[in-house]
């Protein structure tokens, strides 16, 4: 059942979706979210000193896919004054002492040469000695928080200049107080207030009835220290709740000591990250992560879900994904994903897994492998797509071109071959230069007029049927049976040493033929004539081989016996003679030359 499939790409490529109808027609990406948040994130291997970076960290950096993304490289990013005290934090306390990385500093852009303040934080994952292995993190630009503290030590008139046009909403507090000394435009469009009215308002008068405090208290923040951003309630003016990421600094403002807000739409984030959600659980699309150092595995919700458990239900080891897989698909996976890692080829193939109700489903998997800069393999990530519905949309379009095949090449009441099809099977087997001369016999029922005439067109539809089995059930494998006429057939037999031969599977046809036939409440007593004609030496032409073969049938519709006649020199020769076959108006002539 697995099957490899190395040319197709995955559903999700860069950690984005499209949504599916319904969701929005928009292409919903991590990279937006970063984007809203101004962060980008990483993940580093501290053996390799190797780490991946995001489009947002990209961005913050100023980098492309051509930089050295070792810790080399991250160091000369960090600007020169700081390089040296970030380097032995890094060092002395992150790693020698395994705590989680916090710490603001400043970088010079590689492409523009510009100096940003960030705020960097990354958590450790250990080994089972306690060693450092990997940090996952992000860094935030913190850039536009500090052009506003430093606007504020400075002068209100230069940090109003500044602060003015910012896009990020801002609100400045006596932290005393708590009532409003100056406000941004962002903070008035944002909550519906002009600038006079939120001037005369506390920080309380924001909050919904029973809302915890909107900041960290201002006496525990040091001057410069910027608190991380957490979700808060807020009241517009026209009385909607909206939610809010809040930052919170202090900083004195004319010898007053204020706390300072920066608020984030958070709505708009979180609607992001639901339509995200959404879109991965309709898709059918979960994603992976696996640390072959560790043997370890993070897997998303949705991937739970497509296999039929609660997020988090699962392991995070390689052998509780594979009670999941079918056993009869178990080791073509472990099969691909072992050639990915080795790099032997790409992780890309269909298989089947079970849920724990029995009920089984097909999915799709594309894995990629992130290596060092000596090839080791540090990471390997992934989706997985249930392409139930779509594989089972796929067989019907497959068996409904094969029944229009079907209908194209047979003939919808005898189920035998149509005059086209029987007629191609004759020029193939003329056109092969082994196997023998090819034989074809010509059966006409005889009185079959009369039938129609006498019992209806239902009782000689019947009879056709009648004729066409007994026919198939003589004729040999390999040989092709067609109806050509109304109560005309055609054989075509290939392979045959001779006309003996030729006219021993006649003679079978005839008998099968010449046997009673029983329609609803009448007997009829059946009889067919059979004309047969063997392949020569001169004769290439399909449709000459066959006006022979029907010459020897009126030859013996003329006997009456019912018994194969097989064309001859001499028949021909009689017919030229002018002792001709008696046939019905518009049968076919004696053979000419032009057959040759």
């Amino acid at each position: 059942m697995a099957r490899q499939r190395p040319g197709r790409s995955a559903a999700i490529a860069a950690g984005d979706i499209e949504a599916p109808e319904g969701v929005g027609s928009a292409v919903i990406t991590l990279d937006e979210i970063e984007a809203v948040a101004n962060i980008g994130s990483y993940a580093l291997d501290i053996l390799s000193g190797c780490w991946v970076s995001s489009k947002g960290l990209d961005a913050i950096f100023g980098i492309d896919a051509k930089f050295e993304r070792s810790i080399e490289g991250w160091v000369s990013l960090v600007h020169p004054e700081d390089r040296e005290a970030i380097v032995a934090y890094f060092g002395d306390e992150v790693l020698a002492r395994a705590q989680p990385f916090d710490r603001q500093y400043r970088i010079v852009r590689a492409d523009t040469g510009e100096d940003r303040w960030v705020h960097g934080r990354g958590a450790l994952d250990l080994d089972l000695t306690g060693r450092p292995v990997r940090m996952l993190g992000t860094i935030a630009d913190m850039t536009e928080q500090h052009r506003v503290q430093e606007a504020l030590g400075a002068s209100e008139r230069r940090s109003g200049a500044i602060l003015e046009g910012t896009a990020e909403a801002i609100l400045i507090a006596d932290a005393g107080t708590h009532r409003y000394r100056w406000v941004n435009p962002a903070a008035c469009a944002l909550l519906g207030y002009t600038r006079d009215e939120l001037l005369r308002m506390r920080v309380e008068d924001l909050l919904p009835a029973g809302a915890l405090a909107v900041t960290t208290p201002w006496e525990t923040v040091a001057n410069g220290q910027i608190t991380e951003a957490r979700e808060v309630p807020c009241l517009r003016k026209d009385g909607s709740l909206l939610l809010v990421d809040v930052r919170t600094s202090t900083a004195p403002v004319d010898g007053v000591q204020c706390g300072i807000a920066f608020f984030a739409d958070g709505s708009k984030l979180r609607r992001l990250e639901r339509n995200l959600a959404e879109a991965q659980r309709i898709a059918h699309v979960g994603s992976w992560e696996f640390d072959p150092a560790t043997g370890l595995a993070q897997r998303s919700d949705e991937l739970h879900r497509i296999l039929g458990v609660e997020p988090g239900a699962i392991a995070g080891t390689s052998e509780a994904f594979f009670a999941f897989v079918h056993p009869e698909d178990q080791a073509a996976v472990q099969a691909s994903e072992r050639a990915a890692m080795e790099g032997r080829g790409r992780h890309d193939l269909d298989f089947r897994i079970v849920r724990p109700d029995g009920t089984v489903r097909i999915v799709h998997e594309v894995g990629d492998v992130l290596r060092d800069k000596q090839g080791a393999v540090v990471r390997m990530t992934g989706t997985v797509e249930d392409v139930t519905e779509r594989i089972a949309a796929g067989a019907e379009r497959d068996r409904l071109a094969a029944e229009l095949e079907r209908r194209a090449s047979y003939d919808h009441l005898t189920r035998v071959l149509n005059r086209a099809s029987v007629m191609a099977a004759l020029e193939g087997a003329l056109a092969r230069k082994t196997g023998g001369p090819t034989a074809v016999i010509f059966v006409d029922l005889d009185h079959f007029k009369e039938v129609n005439d006498r019992l209806g067109h239902e009782a000689g539809d019947q009879l056709l049927r009648v004729v066409a089995d007994r026919l198939a059930s003589v004729v040999r494998a390999g040989d092709a049976l067609g109806r050509v006429g109304g109560d005309e057939f055609l054989i075509v037999c290939p392979g045959l040493a001779g006309a003996n031969p030729a006219m021993r599977v006649a003679e079978r046809l005839a008998r099968a033929l010449n046997q009673p036939v029983r329609l609803a409440t009448t007997t009829l007593d059946l009889q067919a004539s059979l004309g047969v004609a063997s392949g020569v030496r001169g004769i290439a032409r399909a449709d000459a081989l066959v006006r022979r073969a029907d010459a020897a049938m009126y030859a013996s519709k003329r006997d009456g016996r019912g018994q194969p006649v097989l064309y001859s020199s001499a028949l021909a020769r009689t017919q030229r003679a002018g002792d001709t076959v008696a046939r019905a108006p518009g049968a076919p002539i004696a053979v000419s030359n032009e057959d040759r």
